[in-house]
């Protein structure tokens, strides 16, 4: 390719003149000056980075994406992993904790309830059981300014006699009064206590303890209440009350034969001093 209008400068020609092929070297010295500019070297490499870039773009693309895809598999499988780990954790700690069964526990409460119930029965029962002995009363005596002592305890059992008297229990008495001394009396809270002294009736059955029946005759009250009669042998039957914790009395009533009622004492008769 030619191009018009291009000017030579003079101390130039002469070189020229001695090259062989003008046209070679000229094209030759702009092919070197190109390489030589740095514009076009920059194009230049520009260009091949460019090029080498696209070229490799699309790999590199893959490479990340795949990085992206590896990175956010890792991420899942870790947070997958971290739950089934938790979930195992929580169902080992739950089939290793004793499970409550409803059964056992009902069980065992009710066991350990009817224990402590039981033992506070007991203790209840141990606070609240009132011993059973001889009660005693005093009076005054305005004349002679001493005092009347009573010591009496009443039958566990009771008899049911015939219209009007019904459910009748029975008592015995240790008196002393300063003016008549010891007596022992027998009563009955309701009937008649009947004891013929011309038949020979006139007596009651007594057992202390595990000894053998004793007799003992009775008299009734002065005032001629037939509800307590008096002991004759009163100094024997009283020493026997200071010894025995289970009486038995075998008593006649009116019309209603001769029960037996028990007496049983937790301790026996200790008269308290005047």
């Amino acid at each position: 390719m030619e191009i018009d209008k291009l000017k030579i400068d003079d101390d130039l020609v002469e070189y020229l003149s001695t090259k062989s092929d003008v046209n070679a070297f000229i094209n030759e010295c702009i092919r070197n000056k190109k390489k030589e500019d740095p514009v076009n070297i920059q194009s230049s490499k520009s260009d091949e980075a460019l090029s080498e870039v696209k070229e490799a773009y699309p790999v590199f693309k893959k490479e990340k994406e795949n990085g992206k895809d590896y990175q956010n598999k890792i991420i899942v499988t870790s947070i997958a992993f971290a739950i089934i780990m938790i979930l195992l954790i929580l169902i080992t700690k739950t089939c290793n904790s004793p499970k409550p069964s409803s059964h056992t526990s009902v069980v065992d409460s009710v066991a350990v309830d009817s224990t402590l119930n039981s033992e506070d029965d007991t203790f209840s029962q141990q606070d609240t059981k009132v011993k059973k002995v001889w009660n005693f009363r005093t009076e005054k005596d305005e004349m002679t300014n001493t005092k009347d002592i009573w010591a009496s305890i009443t039958s566990d059992n009771s008899v049911d006699q015939d219209e009007p008297y019904g459910e009748t229990d029975c008592s015995i008495t240790i008196r002393y009064m300063k003016k008549w001394g010891y007596d022992a009396m027998i009563g009955i809270s309701e009937g008649q206590i009947f004891g013929s002294e011309y038949d020979g009736e006139n007596y009651v059955m007594v057992k202390f303890d595990n000894g053998k029946p004793i007799k003992y005759w009775f008299n009734e009250a002065s005032d001629g209440s037939s509800e307590s009669v008096f002991i004759d042998r009163k100094s024997d039957f009283i020493a026997r009350c200071k010894k025995a914790k289970s009486i038995k009395v075998e008593l006649p009533l009116y019309q209603g034969g001769r029960p037996v009622f028990d007496f049983s004492l937790d301790e026996p008769l200790k008269w308290k001093s005047k």
